[in-house]
This record gives structure tokens, C-alpha cells and sequence, in this order.
């Protein structure tokens, strides 16, 4: 329950960052089942706005990016050893 004039802070991967579209599928934000919807700054604007929410602005940051990044990174390094191992044992 959210007092009279609180406010709501929320946040969630951005399907729009650069991170997204650099990573692919082995960005870190696509983790389920942690994650099972994924906004970007307009659909969560329309969302909060739909919920009679008033007063609505969204904010992007890249505040722990580095460690998306990084973690991203990783993720497609295992894959790609994974793929790569899995090819040579045929």
C-alpha cells in the first residue's frame, strides 16, 4: 500500500539498453525465471499510468552496468566454450 502522495520507485532491465542489443541472448538481464517481463521506458510509463498511477516519470541509468557487462560477457563466453566443446565431441 502506498501512502497519499508517495512515491513508487521500480527497477528492471530496459529491453531498449545497449546492453541488449550488443549481448543478445547472452545478456544478463534476460534472466528467468527472475525476470518475466521485460520493459522498456515507454511500455513502463504505459503500465504505470494504466495502474492510475499519476504524475509518472521513468529515468534510465547505468548505474551497475559494468557488472551487467561483465556478467553478459561471461555468459557468452561459456556458451560459445560450451557450443565449441560440444562440436569437438562428435
Amino acid at each position: 500500500m502506498l501512502k497519499r502522495d508517495g512515491q513508487l520507485v521500480m527497477t528492471t532491465p530496459n529491453s531498449q539498453s545497449w546492453g541488449h542489443k550488443h549481448y543478445r541472448q547472452d545478456w544478463r538481464g534476460l534472466e528467468s525465471p527472475r525476470h518475466l517481463q521485460i520493459f522498456n521506458p515507454r511500455s513502463l510509463l504505459r503500465l504505470t499510468q494504466e495502474s492510475s498511477f499519476d504524475r509518472c516519470r521513468v529515468h534510465t541509468t547505468n548505474r551497475s552496468a559494468w557488472y551487467v557487462f561483465r556478467m553478459s560477457a561471461a555468459l557468452g563466453k561459456a556458451r560459445e566454450q560450451s557450443l565449441s566443446h560440444a562440436t569437438s565431441l562428435r
